[in-house]
């Protein structure tokens, strides 16, 4: 039998271990997501005052939100306007944000 038949893991591999990978994108660090154009000025407006000058605002709502994670890095913070969503909407936030007005 071969001798490279009976390597169990891969440590024991003549390969190297470490895989070479893409650099990661980096993380935008505010998005929006909204489904109005009122709800897109009121953001555009304050946003930069708030230390968020370069935020991404979509149009899209929660689908569009939904979309851009399925593909995409997630930023470090997101709004997503969930107006017209229906009665039943879970909202989960992985990292809080508090801001000072």
């Amino acid at each position: 039998m071969n001798a490279l038949h009976l390597l169990k893991s891969p440590l024991q591999s003549p390969a190297p271990i470490e895989k070479t990978t893409k650099p990661r994108a980096a993380r935008a660090r505010l998005m929006a997501f909204v489904v109005d154009g009122q709800s897109e000025a009121s953001l555009k407006a304050c946003l930069p005052n708030l230390s968020f000058p370069n935020a991404t605002i979509t149009r899209g709502g929660i689908a569009g939100a939904i979309q851009h994670l399925g593909a995409e890095r997630s930023p470090e913070c997101i709004i997503v306007d969930i107006s017209g969503a229906g009665k039943t909407t879970v909202v989960f936030l992985s990292t809080p944000i508090s801001i000072k007005l």
